[in-house]
This record gives C-alpha cells, sequence and structure tokens, in this order.
C-alpha cells in the first residue's frame, strides 16, 4: 500500500489516527466531513476519506478501502455509523476518485461555525420526502397546468428550506397525469394507446420540470436540482396483478366509466362517491438508477426520483432483457425503498393530512405522536388514503430501525422537528397521542 497523505480540515480538535500505512485526520464535530487523500502521485489518483468525531482513541479504526467492519454497521453506500450504545464516531467511508480537492459532507449545523466559509456542501441528514397527490393537485380540481403549477408552488415553498439544510431526494405521485396521458393517447389512436410504463416516463419529466422549476425559483442559484427517469423493477407473479388497486386519471360518472369500460377494456372502482380507473399496483423488488442518485447528492443536488413509483419494468423469464410493464408501482413503498437503499436517515410522507389519526371521522379520533410498527399493525387504516403511507413508512423503520415521519407538506419544518406530524420509530410497545 503506498503512502497516504490527508489534506486536513482545520476544526475545532484535531488528533492523527493511523490509515494503513499512511496517515488520516479524525475531527472532533457532531457530523460528517470528508477530506481529500493524495498518495503525492498524480498517476495514482486520489482517494477520498469521511471522517468524524473520535472521542477514544481505543475505540478508533482504520481501512484502506475494503469496506472492513469494525466497531459499525456497514451501510448500503459504504457509509459508517457506530452502533447505537457506542458515543464515538470512527471512519466512515473510504473511496477511490480523481478528486483531489478537499470538501465536506453532510457537516451537521454545530460543523458550521467551525468550519467557517470551507463548507460548500449541503449540511444535515439525507432526506427522501415523498410528496402525496395533493401536492399537484387536489382532489376535484380540473386537470390544467395552471391548477398543477400553482400546487408545486406551494409545495416548493415548504421543501426550500429542508433543501437548504439537508440532501433531498423528491419523490412524487402521478396518477391523474399518468390516466390523463392515457385519455389523451386513446383519443389520437384508439387501437395504439400508449403502455403505462411510457405514460409513467411522460410523467416523471413533466412533473420534475415542474418541481425543477418552481423549486429553483426559490434556492440559491448555485443549488443543482436534477430529475431522473427512474425505472423500477417489479415481480411479473405480483398478485396485484389479478386485482387492480391502484386509482388513475379523472373521476367519472357511472354511466361514463361503463361506456370506457367496454370500449377500452378498463377496470373501475369507486373512489368516494365517483368513479376512477384502477391498474395494477405491484410492490417494487429495485431501483435501478441509485448510483446517479448517490452520485447527485454527493455533488449537493436536490435530486426528484421514482416519480409515481419509478417506471414500472419487469425482466422477461429466464432472460435479463428489461421490458415495460403495465402497471403503476405504489409511490409510497417505492419511496420507502428508495430511502433504503440510499441510507437515508429518515424518510418522511407529505401529504395533506396533519398526522396519523386513530378511529378518523369520529368523535373518538386521536392524532398519533409517535409509534412503532407493531401498535400499527394492530389499527387499521384505509386502503385508498392513509394505509399504504403507513405500510411504507413501516417497511422503512423495520429494514433500518431509523424514523419515518408522516404529516402534512406545508408544516414540513415542523414534521422534521417532531413538533408535529407522527413519528414511526423502531422498538415496540410505542404509542403516544398528540
Amino acid at each position: 500500500m503506498f503512502p497516504l497523505t490527508v489534506t486536513a480540515l482545520v476544526v475545532s480538535t484535531v488528533a492523527a489516527d493511523s490509515l494503513g500505512e499512511g496517515v488520516a485526520t479524525s475531527v472532533e464535530v457532531d457530523g460528517w466531513i470528508e477530506v481529500a487523500v493524495s498518495d503525492g502521485d498524480e498517476s495514482c489518483g486520489h482517494w477520498k476519506i469521511a471522517v468524524a468525531m473520535i472521542a477514544t482513541a481505543s475505540k478508533a479504526t482504520t481501512t484502506t478501502g475494503s469496506r472492513e467492519r469494525h466497531q459499525g454497521r456497514a451501510g448500503t453506500d459504504e457509509r459508517w455509523r457506530p452502533d447505537a450504545e457506542w458515543d464515538t464516531w470512527t471512519v466512515c467511508r473510504v473511496s477511490a476518485g480523481r478528486e483531489a480537492l478537499g470538501r465536506t459532507r453532510r457537516a451537521r449545523a454545530s460543523t458550521r461555525q467551525a468550519l467557517g466559509g470551507l463548507v460548500g456542501h449541503t449540511p444535515g441528514m439525507r432526506l427522501v420526502v415523498a410528496l402525496g397527490g395533493n401536492a399537484l393537485l387536489r382532489r376535484g380540481q380540473p386537470m390544467t397546468l395552471e391548477n398543477q403549477r400553482t400546487n408545486v408552488r406551494v409545495a416548493a415553498e415548504a421543501l426550500a428550506p429542508v433543501a437548504m439544510e439537508h440532501e433531498l431526494v423528491i419523490t412524487h405521485g402521478n396518477g391523474p397525469q399518468v390516466g390523463l396521458l392515457a385519455l389523451q393517447g386513446a383519443a389520437y389512436h384508439p387501437d395504439e394507446a400508449f403502455p403505462l410504463d411510457v405514460l409513467g416516463a411522460e410523467t416523471e419529466g413533466l412533473i420534475g420540470y415542474l418541481i425543477e422549476q418552481e423549486l429553483g425559483n426559490l434556492l440559491p442559484f448555485e443549488k443543482p436540482l436534477a430529475t431522473l427517469l427512474t425505472m423500477v423493477e417489479v415481480d411479473p407473479s405480483d398478485p396485484a396483478f389479478g386485482d387492480p388497486t391502484k386509482y388513475v386519471g379523472p373521476v367519472y360518472e357511472k354511466q361514463d366509466a361503463d361506456a370506457l369500460a367496454a370500449a377500452k377494456g378498463w377496470h373501475f372502482k369507486m373512489d368516494g362517491e365517483v368513479w376512477r380507473r384502477v391498474v395494477p399496483s405491484p410492490r417494487p423488488k429495485q431501483i435501478f438508477e441509485l448510483r446517479p442518485v448517490r452520485w447527485l447528492l454527493e455533488q449537493g443536488a436536490v435530486v426528484i426520483a421514482a416519480g409515481g413509483g419509478g417506471i414500472p419494468t419487469m425482466y422477461l423469464p429466464g432472460t435479463r432483457t428489461l421490458v415495460g410493464v403495465e402497471a403503476v408501482v405504489d409511490k409510497d413503498l417505492a419511496s420507502a425503498l428508495m430511502a433504503q437503499l440510499i441510507d437515508a436517515d429518515e424518510f418522511v410522507v407529505a401529504t395533506d393530512a396533519d398526522a396519523v389519526y386513530v378511529d378518523w371521522g369520529t368523535d373518538r379520533q386521536r392524532a398519533l405522536a409517535r409509534v412503532s410498527p407493531d401498535a400499527l399493525a394492530q389499527m387499521s387504516f384505509p386502503d385508498g388514503s392513509m394505509g399504504p403511507k403507513v405500510g411504507a413508512a413501516c417497511d422503512f423503520v423495520l429494514t433500518t430501525k431509523r424514523p419515518a415521519r408522516i404529516g402534512d407538506l406545508a408544516a414540513l419544518p415542523a414534521v422534521l422537528g417532531g413538533d408535529a406530524g407522527t413519528v414511526v420509530v423502531h422498538g415496540e410497545g410505542i404509542l403516544e397521542y398528540r
């Protein structure tokens, strides 16, 4: 192993630890710092190493890029965290790269003052925020571009301060939009309607454009934003294909729904007091664009991805040939999977409800403040509204042991701070009301 030399950042307290045959630097701050480590030979490239707080030398660890596991849990993106009972942080990640420039990664607010002007990267947590349907179109609103842009503008006002404090991935629904595009396509070529995977890809671009523009109008010009077409793998044997449940498109009177069902073979179900088209909604298995998402976050970008649950795809049986699927993946489940796979600190479902309620619609209704998945499993929530959101939050918490939050988009900072909404936490028998 060739010698390594750290291009160090000066912070409050600095101590030296061993890094293989070279030298690393640990910084005593409550956050994550990334600095460049150079071998002194340009032809050999450079290493980047993330370091964090070291309180006790005996608990420090070293690695040379081999993803060695020591006193921590290896994350899905090769970042390290100490176990809950330890009060020290150790080397978090080593990755090969061609960058020599020292820069910061995920430094927390308490670190920014110590680093002064050196902080050039978004601090705080890594978040996935799933926008509810109300962020784009409220129930009963005409599906005009003006209405959608107005609603996105309101969402952007809530998201902008979060984007300045945290690494942020935004996901969103697309049910009304994909249904409208299906109607437009069927009207143009009744016998050659575009499949739902293609329509889903179209909505990712359409909605991503609106979010980028309205959010970009509120953020500094230097803050990058990016919308990713995101393919999601589903299982061809998923039982959802035999029981369509996902609402798409506008609302209909019964006679109009019956006419469309007879003419196009579409399925319809009641959504409240109106009729809407329903399509299969299989569970997501895999998200293909994870590396671009991580890379963009590391460059400080706000990422808009997995829109509408992602573009549904599957492999043809017995092959590695990927094809599109006539379905719409559940947005909340896909968002929870995204949060899990990019090692998000928290998963947030931003909707038009101020919290998760028990006994909703009765004189006994109560808002949940803090609750564990096992307690939620004893409760019942509507499949068409809060049910998928609660299920997705529980999936994330059970998989990662990290919190998930559900609350009002307009109160997003308060939801993140625990002053509003419902937080789902790892544990057993936790049930607290507001």
